[in-house]
């Protein structure tokens, strides 16, 4: 029988890694768990690196353990496969070799200062950058889109997702990274749950007069970029959770939340 390909955020791998996988989720034993690149950075630059470094070797050693593989490649790559599965990077590679060293490395390190992994910083330094610029534009999208409001009513967020946040993200990635790529047909049929989940965060703003753009919300939503075709996505977030089109959700996924936020 095929397992069902799961897409796990941060959380979920802390979860694991606080009891470990058999312990608690026989629910999950017919799913194969994937980790992102942005998860994987995610982790790395987070602020248990400093407060609770064991509980992050522990989600580590989890990743290590549970999951059948790290899907390597960056937001825009993973834009420009779901567009052209053929697409080829020059970086790519390196990025796979950097995330085995790094899984590597912390589940062998016993304390933060014996880590031996050598590009945290630039990996740190590019995502606050890609997070800086992530924040930007949502701002913009945000404060055209209540300007539409005002004096339309009427907002078509799928077409400005597309033209407004998608394509120019690829096009500045590939003028940086790939300027020789000759990007035909592109389309983004394959991102159902990112542009609904990220239609439904936007609108949310519309109500929330005073509700802001956080920086943990790039992560959150860049993520869903990677579910597509037949993978599922399992968070333990109950904010994303309400955005998510539950035809990419497990059909037990509100009792698997559960019981992995019961085993903390």
């Amino acid at each position: 029988m095929n397992k069902i390909k799961v897409i796990c955020d941060s959380n979920v791998w802390y979860r694991l890694g606080a009891k470990g996988y058999t312990d608690t989720l026989s629910e999950l034993k017919d799913c194969d768990l994937y980790i992102t690149n942005l998860t994987i950075v995610e982790l790395i630059s987070s602020k248990q690196m400093n407060s609770d470094f064991d509980s992050l070797k522990h989600a580590f050693y989890a990743i290590s353990k549970y999951s059948k593989r790290c899907l390597s490649q960056n937001d825009a790559q993973q834009i420009l496969l779901a567009n052209d599965t053929s697409y080829i990077d020059h970086s790519y590679q390196a990025q796979k070799i950097s995330i085995i060293k790094i899984i590597e490395d912390f589940v062998n390190a016993e304390t933060k200062d014996k880590l031996s992994y050598t590009n945290y910083d630039d990996m740190i330094q590019g995502r606050k950058e890609s997070v800086s610029t992530w924040v930007t534009n949502m701002e913009d999208m945000i404060n055209w889109m209540r300007r539409e409001h005002k004096a339309k009513n009427n907002i078509c967020l799928e077409s400005f997702i597309e033209d407004g946040f998608i394509k120019p993200h690829i096009n500045s990635y590939l003028k940086r990274n790939n300027p020789n790529y000759d990007l035909n047909n592109f389309n983004t049929d394959k991102l159902v749950l990112f542009k609904e989940a990220l239609k439904k965060y936007l609108n949310s703003f519309l109500s929330g007069k005073k509700k802001k753009v956080h920086e943990n919300d790039y992560i959150d939503y860049m993520n869903l970029l990677y579910c597509i075709d037949d993978f599922k996505y399992l968070t333990c977030d109950s904010k994303i959770n309400r955005y998510l089109d539950s035809n990419f959700l497990l059909a037990d996924n509100k009792n698997i939340v559960k019981l992995l936020c019961s085993t903390q």
